[in-house]
């Protein structure tokens, strides 16, 4: 099962729903389920679903949140280490071996946090291709931000330009420039 979550958008959207509200230190910093895919072994779960019980996890809480604070973690067998484990009987009817999820950053922003549930044990060679994909996927999301923005104001002022024109336009066409001067002293 591989999902990501990233950074809010909307601070303190659905606090009042979210079963983590008791716990949660900081309710206007939470990362956001945006992607899921998976399949469970007997069907019995949709793991595409966005809108199920783990679909916000504050910062600072849980091991995602603690991922998006403060680093990565990497749990090879999951049957041996379970803090990290919210329901265990799904670990194990599942067959879930492993967990690894590292957070993708760029100048201290948060901007979400990939992670993998497997069936197989995940090594530490397969935790070096997670944190290759989150730091590309950081720049690549940072950059994709700065185009937006780019895009956003050239479309502001070429707005602008076109309303500078027409307001100058509308003043030549007003009628013919004529003025008025003294006549220069002779010398």
């Amino acid at each position: 099962m591989l999902w990501f979550a990233s950074g809010s958008s909307h601070p303190g959207d659905i606090c009042a729903d979210c079963s983590l509200r008791p716990e949660c230190p900081d309710q206007t910093g939470c990362l956001h389920l945006v992607a899921s895919a998976g399949h469970s072994l007997l069907q019995r779960e949709d793991w595409s679903d966005l809108n199920g019980a783990f679909r916000r996890f504050p910062l600072g809480l849980g091991k995602i949140g603690l991922i998006g604070q403060s680093g990565e973690i990497l749990i090879p067998d999951l049957f041996v280490d379970q803090r990290w484990v919210v329901r265990p009987e799904w670990v194990k009817l599942e067959t879930i071996r492993s967990f690894a999820g590292h957070p993708l950053k760029f100048r201290k922003e948060v901007l979400g946090v990939p992670g993998v549930f497997s069936r197989a044990q995940l090594t530490e060679n397969d935790f070096s291709w997670l944190r290759t994909f989150a730091d590309s996927a950081a720049v690549a999301i940072t950059n994709a931000r700065r185009l937006e923005e780019i895009d956003r104001l050239r479309a502001k002022l070429e707005l602008e330009n076109e309303y500078l024109q027409s307001e100058i336009k509308e003043i030549f066409d007003v009628g013919e420039i004529v003025g008025q001067s003294f006549r220069l002293p002779e010398p």
